[in-house]
């Protein structure tokens, strides 16, 4: 369409339609709801040779990409199809920092007539243009005249919240899954995104997908990075109302000191002191309060604080302890006392309050130090009723926590296991243990009892021979209950061999045994740490763990499991395999390139905003897939089930979310020996989208059909899913399967946007073809074929059927082609970027698909091939003719042979000349 004929046929309209708009602000009115993200769209033109500008970006649901029309054209048009008639009652465009519009026009098509709604002059950034409502299919912006090409940033269409497709609605597809999907916290919340757009573009010719697939808008819409959670969310001042008896653990701020491993003790109703785990010494006495609370995320962050009144003096024994070792501490009553060995002898050391002075005394025996005992604290059991879920093949049942209770102690669970077929133990972030009797599998009858307060942090828990034993941020201790009182009266200290920190984030989660007696958990000061069975020897096996919060374990201890949390240097929440150790990149890269150990699994933001911990499923009563592996979501509050596969030395993964949802951020998981079922702990906390405190849920298998993958298989050309019974037919109807995929930034950045891997500097998806599904051993295989499958951080497959599923998984290396299946063809792989038939095409752009200029996307940045290879540019051509693995950490590169050695010598000379 040129531009005298746009001009012509636009006077004529408008000389004939009444238009009726007007012009406000993005900010005015928000009733209405965005319709046309990623919705198909058709353009006049765009600039060649420019793919940054391509017409994906129109409706992307981005204001910082922009579509821009032909290089020299000064009038275009840009038409959206919504796929049916929905009710349109606005528009907003957007030129970004371009100002070029001098006349535009948008109009409908109804019927067969385009109907002008509105028009105007100038667009600039946000201009909102309300018209009146009109019903139709097909919208379109005619920039009638234009100072320069066309740009849109965004043509977005806007409609009554009720005519939003269900593909871009938030409610989730199955609301009976996910219960609380309503409440406050969830309120911007987008479920199911990423099945909402297999479902969308899935069923479209391939002509007919953007070229870019909009990436996930970001929590709650993309309000900040973050959702629309801040501080603020999080400010709870409960914990200074907590009873936590006379003693509590810490991190300890007062009179100056900072002492990571402290317990403030309570000796009167006046006086209290400190006692330092590491130098076995009460530091400090003062009067008032035992210790004060931030309010900030629940008083996670900011440790005990000593109360405001004055400091007094402490009187204490002279003796060296030099070569003493803490033992553990012995509460009886109010009284508390701090046993450590020295020279083979064993002595307790307690404090009084004796003349407004703190005395501290060492004594031989435990009944000169505190007397003799004297009864439980928490003699109060608190009586709760469990609920019942339902679903198939898992349900999810409640058993209701103690939230209300004399002590007014926090539900903030860390961690979970059974202590005898109808008794469990939990442990909260706020330091208490508490056990509860379980009357019968209904759960009719909870009765809770406290077994132990004032533990610090305590995010792990796990019971050996009938002893609690629970890991805090400074100790792994074990539970004891020496005069049958049902409370633990012995604090035995088993290992305080790892460093602590005091730093607000570095708190030690998961705590895991192998069959040979050797302790794991995972510190965000440390990392992996593995203890030998007798508690003496910490070793630290990997390393780089943002925020880790929690681990898995196969029995024997060969597979170590643990997350990741997004963040900075952590382009996307994950899991990590450290069984072969390593450095997993928080904190900037270390080394030979890619400078970090890529995780086993990434995980869609939209997905897991915020990963917990994993589970070895060692059951055989919770349907098909022993051996295989769990992983919980803090973030999502659900659970994927996860297929691990190790080709070479490498282990990649794919994760399928499984039903339900959680009351709290699910983070720790454990299967009872008893029952064979699946007891779920989880806490709210900054980034959780949840609604209680806290949680105890059991994930019941109830049997029938099992209609998710058991097993998986990475091939040359396509994805080998292994089924418990055979499945239908259906399953091989190419057209009811979807598959996209995208890249992360390793970057300094706080988290990454989900780039696509054809535009690496271009954020999207890229949809990938499904050439056919070969249904083998009477349906128990089916065999998806992709055959320009490579390797990719995300890798999306959907199967949209009646008993549907999404598979989430990270490709690091391709294992053999599979061939035998009637009609295979061996087809040659394309570069992600260019056809393998134009590959005069290729240039250095071409390169940055896995080669950033200066970040490691998948294979290392420019920069460092400059460092590689320089003044040898023939190194190069030689890599890309026949690529050798260079690095075991990176993924293989294809073969650019196709190309001549004359063009790569080219491109391998504009590299060392710093072309970028």
């Amino acid at each position: 369409m040129n531009g005298c004929f746009l001009r012509e046929w636009t006077t004529r309209v408008l000389c004939l339609v009444l238009v009726v708009g007007s012009l406000a602000s993005m900010s005015a009115a928000a009733d209405l709801a965005v319709l046309s993200t990623g919705q198909p769209n058709i353009v006049s033109s765009e600039w060649i040779g420019k793919p940054e500008f391509n017409r994906a970006n129109l409706n992307d649901g981005n204001f910082g990409t922009l579509w821009s029309a032909a290089e020299k054209s000064t009038d275009a048009w840009v038409q959206i199809d919504l796929g049916a008639e929905v009710t349109v009652a606005a528009a907003v465009l957007d030129e970004g920092k371009h100002k070029r519009s001098e006349q535009f026009v948008i109009q409908a098509q109804v019927g067969d007539q385009w109907q002008t709604l509105a028009s105007g002059t100038t667009i600039g950034k946000n201009k909102r243009v309300n018209f009146e409502p009109v019903k139709a299919r097909l919208f379109r912006v005619v920039v009638v005249e234009c100072s320069g090409p066309p740009v849109l940033a965004e043509f977005r269409l806007l409609g009554p919240t009720d005519h939003v497709p269900a593909w871009l609605n938030r409610r989730p597809l199955h609301p009976k899954q996910n219960p609380d999907w309503q409440a406050h916290v969830n309120r911007q919340r987008f479920y199911d995104f990423y099945t909402k757009q297999a479902m969308r573009y899935g069923p479209m010719n391939t002509d007919q997908v953007l070229p870019l697939i909009p990436q996930y808008p970001g929590l709650d819409g993309g309000v900040t990075h973050w959702g629309n959670q801040n501080e603020d969310s999080w400010r709870d001042n409960r914990p200074s109302r907590m009873n936590f008896g006379s003693m509590v653990g810490g991190v300890f701020h007062g009179a100056g000191k900072k002492i990571g491993r402290a317990y403030a003790v309570q000796l009167s109703d006046e006086l209290n002191a400190v006692f330092n785990l590491d130098t076995l010494k009460f530091e400090v006495g003062w009067r008032g309060k035992p210790v004060s609370w931030s309010d900030v995320r629940v008083g996670m962050l900011h440790g005990t604080m000593m109360g405001d009144q004055p400091v007094v003096e402490v009187q204490a024994p002279g003796d060296s302890l030099n070569g003493a070792r803490y033992i553990g501490l012995h509460r009886r009553g109010d009284r508390v006392a701090f046993e450590y060995e020295q020279n083979g002898k064993r002595r307790f050391r307690f404090a009084e309050a004796h003349d407004g002075k703190v005395m501290v005394r060492d004594v031989d025996t435990l009944d000169a130090a505190i007397g003799k005992a004297t009864g439980p604290q928490w003699p109060q059991r608190v009586i709760t009723t469990g609920t019942m879920g339902e679903g198939s093949p898992y349900a999810i049942d409640t058993l209701t926590l103690p939230y209300d209770n004399p002590w007014n102690a926090l539900m903030f669970l860390g961690g979970v296991d059974c202590v005898s077929p109808t008794r469990l133990a939990v442990c909260t972030l706020h330091g208490d243990v508490w056990v509860v009797d379980v009357s019968d599998q209904n759960l009719s009858k909870l009765r809770w009892k406290r077994y132990a307060a004032g533990l610090h942090h305590a995010l792990g828990l796990k019971v050996v021979d009938g002893v609690i034993y629970v890991i805090g941020r400074d100790q792994l201790v074990a539970l004891h209950d020496t005069d049958g009182d049902d409370e633990a009266d012995f604090y035995e200290c088993i290992t305080m061999a790892h460093k602590t920190s005091a730093a607000g984030h570095q708190f030690v989660t998961g705590l895991e045994r192998d069959d040979q007696g050797r302790w794991y958990f995972v510190s965000g000061n440390q990392g992996y740490c593995r203890i030998s069975a007798d508690g003496r020897k910490a070793d630290v096996v990997a390393t780089g763990f943002r925020n880790p919060d929690g681990i898995g374990i196969s029995p024997d201890g060969s597979v170590l499991l643990t997350s990741l949390q997004e963040g900075n240097w952590t382009p996307a929440s994950a899991v990590c395999d450290a069984s072969w150790g390593g450095y997993f990149g928080y904190g900037g890269p270390k080394g030979d390139p890619p400078g970090y150990k890529l995780p086993m699994l990434y995980l869609p933001r939209g997905e897991d905003n915020s990963s917990g911990g994993q589970t070895y499923i060692d059951s055989d009563r919770w349907g098909p897939v022993r051996g295989q592996w769990l992983h919980q979501s803090f973030g999502a509050a659900k659970h994927f089930l996860v297929l691990r596969e190790v080709v070479g030395e490498q282990s990649q993964a794919m994760a399928i979310p499984l039903p339900g949802e959680f009351l709290s951020g699910a983070h720790r998981a454990r299967f009872s020996p008893y029952d064979g079922q699946l007891y779920v702990v989880g806490c709210q906390g900054w980034g959780s989208y949840s609604t209680q405190d806290g949680s105890l849920q059991r994930v019941r298998y109830t049997g029938g059909d099992y209609p998710y993958p058991i097993d998986y298989q990475t091939r040359n050309n396509g994805i080998m899913l292994t089924f418990a019974t055979p499945r239908s037919a259906d399953y091989s109807d190419a057209k009811r399967w979807f598959a996209q995929q995208w890249n992360y930034r390793y970057a300094s950045n706080y988290g990454s946007a989900e780039y696509s891997a054809t535009m690496p500097d271009q954020p999207g998806h890229d949809p990938v073809e499904i050439r056919s599904i070969q249904r083998l051993d009477d349906g128990k295989r089916l065999f998806i074929e992709i055959p320009q499958l490579q390797p990719i951080q995300q890798l999306h497959l959907n199967f949209n059927g009646a008993d549907g599923f999404d598979l989430y998984g990270t490709i690091h290396r391709l294992g053999e082609p599979f061939t035998d299946f009637p009609g295979y063809e061996k087809i040659k792989k394309f570069n992600l970027v260019v056809a393998m038939s134009d590959p005069q095409q290729v240039t250095v752009d071409t390169c940055k698909a896995c080669h950033h200029p200066t970040q490691q996307i998948i294979g290392p940045p420019l920069s460092e091939l400059r460092k590689l290879y320089a003044d040898n540019p023939e190194g190069i051509v030689q890599q890309a003719m026949d690529p050798q693995k260079k690095n075991p950490n990176l993924p293989p590169m294809p073969p650019f042979d196709f190309m001549g050695k004359d063009k790569l010598r080219e491109i391998a000379d504009q590299i060392l000349a710093g072309a970028e």
